[in-house]
């Protein structure tokens, strides 16, 4: 069966920031083979592409003048177990929450904590995912991909991938170059590692005799569902910016003016602040300008009040960065993808 191949496609619904922009040519795959095919049309017309799954992370600034491919390849499969672990071979296109309701059904730990972030696998390890005190690269074990250029599949193990503070190599150096078509993750069967040091895990459980996978997800879907908007609702990417990282000598001249500011030691050198306190100490906290606002229990992130443009929404963020630079000295990073083309 021949591609399908839509013209002048609306992408409201996929994405989450919701707003009303259009790619010149659409389509979906579900192969390897219907992939290929698509990366080969865009040669034929010489046109640009962009690979998309849940559109969870991007923000698009205006309509793209290419192809967008949504990533629909799903399959999971076991690739090797002992009496203590799974490793397990996970398509790019599946849902990143399916995927770890699936893993905690057959009772396989280590994902529990990333549970409810919206996204597919293939997204998962582009930005190193984190939440609660997990990030996905402590249980990927290798990824698999299409190279763009040599157009074959490639396989890169976990220490190749240059993992770090929500980003890896398939931001920097393999960025357009590479396709996640699967992830292999590892997780644990028996003797589990859980993660309960953040206050909401460890106040909840530190009364329960019996720690399960299944109430540690259970508190976690509702923790976020209280804190964050559905994007289905309230079109948003979750947290806009990155907890910056700084020097110690900047966090301490900051100090002395907020004594108050929290910090999380990264190395000897440097600090981590949490991005939603300086936001919210420069009063941008459910701060509504136009059409965009932040959120009234999160100001890390920035939402889509009902007709917002993309340009509008990075016209906002931009009036964050400066405020924050402004006050503090400290440059925000965003953590959403900017689309232009």
């Amino acid at each position: 069966m021949p591609l399908s191949i839509q013209n002048h496609f609306n992408l409201k619904a996929f994405h989450t920031f919701r707003i009303d922009v259009f790619a010149n040519y659409f389509t979906s795959v579900k192969s390897l083979l219907e992939l290929q095919e698509a990366l080969d049309w865009c040669d034929k017309k010489q046109i640009p592409f962009l690979v998309i799954g849940q559109g969870s992370n991007v923000l698009f600034i205006e309509n793209y003048a290419g192809l967008v491919i949504q990533n629909q390849l799903e399959g999971i499969a076991i690739v090797d177990e002992n009496e203590n672990t799974i490793q397990v071979e996970v398509s790019a296109g599946m849902l990143w929450d399916d995927w770890v309701q699936y893993a905690i059904s057959h009772h396989w730990q280590g994902l529990e904590n990333l549970s409810l972030i919206p996204g597919t696998v293939g997204a998962a390890p582009i930005q190193n995912i984190g939440a609660y005190g997990v990030e996905v690269e402590q249980h990927i074990i290798g990824v698999h991909y299409f190279d763009v250029e040599k157009k074959s599949m490639q396989q890169i193990a976990h220490h190749d991938c240059a993992f770090a503070y929500r980003t890896s190599r398939f931001k920097t150096d393999l960025k357009h170059k590479a396709i996640i078509t699967s992830v292999v993750f590892e997780l644990r069967k028996k003797n589990y590692n859980y993660c309960l040091t953040y206050k909401e895990l460890a106040t909840h459980f530190s009364t329960v005799p019996l720690v399960e996978l299944a109430a540690i997800r259970r508190l976690i879907v509702y923790t976020r569902q209280q804190k964050l908007p559905d994007y289905k609702v309230q079109g948003n990417a979750g947290s806009f910016f990155k907890n910056p990282i700084v020097d110690k000598s900047l966090f301490e001249k900051n100090q002395q003016t907020y004594p108050d500011i929290p910090s999380y030691p990264e190395s000897l050198s440097t600090i981590k602040i949490p991005a939603a306190w300086l936001i919210e100490r420069c009063g941008w906290k459910g701060k509504q300008i136009g059409n965009v606002s932040t959120h009234r229990q999160h100001a890390l992130v920035i939402m889509n009040c009902g007709n917002a443009s993309g340009q509008e929404i990075l016209d906002y963020a931009k009036g964050i960065q400066q405020s924050v630079f402004d006050t503090f000295g400290i440059s925000l990073e965003t953590e959403v993808n900017m689309i232009v083309a």
